[in-house]
């Protein structure tokens, strides 16, 4: 496909100096490896599709990118929330200290979360895409590494729900009397629609 006149010139040139013992690994014959490159992208046997690995990678890394965006916005709100409390014994100042212990509780759990999620998914595409290039089990890694993508999926999940709480808090803690709880309420029925 495209991505054979990509990946032939760039791989070769390596096999033949860098990662030498790499390629003996693989295989004790280079030419029979560059004969491979040439002919399917890999030295995988011919009915492995480079350009779906490639697309599948791409899908990975996408999960992480929408991980550090919501944590990046969680670590904004963090920041930009004020979340010293009241000693105050009126009813609505007690809501609003609760709102910001689940805000502070939430967004630390967003951020962290979203800190594992896109480290474990971008060096999950990295590896990938050089067990791709060089044609060195890209199955076999993709199986291994089965149990680091569940985790980096539910840290994803972690984060979205830890975001959508975060948000919520943040609209108890910033406006005042009944329009912060009807506002809650608007924003808390979108989210369980969203859901």
């Amino acid at each position: 496909g495209q991505y054979n006149m990509i990946i032939v010139p760039h791989v070769l040139p390596v096999l033949h100096k860098s990662a030498a013992p790499i390629a003996e690994r693989a295989s004790n014959n280079l030419l029979t490896n560059a004969a491979l490159f040439i002919r399917c992208g890999s030295s995988t046997p011919a009915s492995f599709d480079v350009t779906k690995a490639l697309i599948r990678t791409d899908g990975l890394l996408q999960y992480g990118t929408i991980s550090s965006l919501l944590m990046g916005a969680s670590l904004f709100l963090y920041n930009a929330v004020p979340k010293n409390r009241d000693a105050s014994d009126n009813f609505e100042e007690k809501i609003k200290n609760a709102a910001k212990n689940c805000f502070s509780f939430s967004s630390t759990l967003a951020i962290f979360s979203g800190l594992t999620c896109t480290t474990v998914y971008f060096l999950l595409g990295l590896y990938a895409k050089t067990a791709i290039a060089l044609g060195l089990g890209y199955v076999e890694f993709m199986v291994a590494t089965q149990e680091f993508r569940v985790l980096g999926f539910r840290c994803m999940l972690t984060v979205i729900a830890s975001f959508q709480i975060t948000v919520l808090s943040s609209i108890l803690i910033y406006f005042k009397g009944r329009r912060s709880y009807l506002v809650f309420s608007i924003a808390s029925l979108y989210a369980i629609a969203m859901d």
